[in-house]
């Protein structure tokens, strides 16, 4: 089986930064892995109009990007998505097979993330709030997470070690 961390939340509970702090972790810790953000591998603009990146390109570039990071020697994922249930895992397993999936919600306040966007996106964070807002409406009843982690006013390098040590990953 190869271990999957699946990191999701709405947008800005701080799933990327969270990603690289795990990353830099466990580089610094040797442990052989690769670590994705889904939303960078589905960046597509084609020729038409409406043609952009798209989840059926994501996965089709997460199966070839997963097959080369395995055969070089990762045998471990550390996976950043956007989900609203845990079916919506089906791609990610065909994409990684014999994945043995965490997931994993960072969890802050919408008070406090709508203060990250407007930091974050400075011409115009509208639209990511809206998303923001969109996703935790979404989420806010969800049970489909294996492990939710206070995501709120804590370092994310001590987030990130929570959800590595949760996960077996680190000592």
């Amino acid at each position: 089986m190869v271990p999957v961390a699946v990191i999701t939340g709405p947008v800005g509970v701080g799933k990327s930064t969270i990603l690289q702090e795990a990353d830099a972790l466990l580089i610094d810790a040797g442990v052989a892995h690769a670590s994705l953000e889904i939303e960078d591998i589905a960046r597509f603009w084609g020729r038409k109009p409406n043609e952009r990146g798209n989840a059926e390109i994501a996965y089709r570039n997460l199966a070839a990007i997963w097959a080369n990071y395995r055969a070089a020697g990762a045998d471990r994922l550390l996976l950043s998505l956007l989900m609203e249930r845990r079916s919506d895992l089906g791609a990610v397993r065909r994409a990684v097979p014999d994945a043995d999936f965490k997931v994993i919600r960072p969890h802050a306040p919408l008070s406090l993330i709508e203060r990250r966007l407007r930091l974050r996106e400075k011409t115009s964070p509208q639209e990511e709030v809206s998303a923001a807002k969109w996703w935790a409406s979404r989420l806010k009843a969800s049970r489909f997470a294996d492990h939710v982690v206070d995501n709120s006013h804590r370092p994310p390098r001590e987030v990130a070690v929570e959800i590595l040590r949760v996960l077996g990953w680190l000592d």
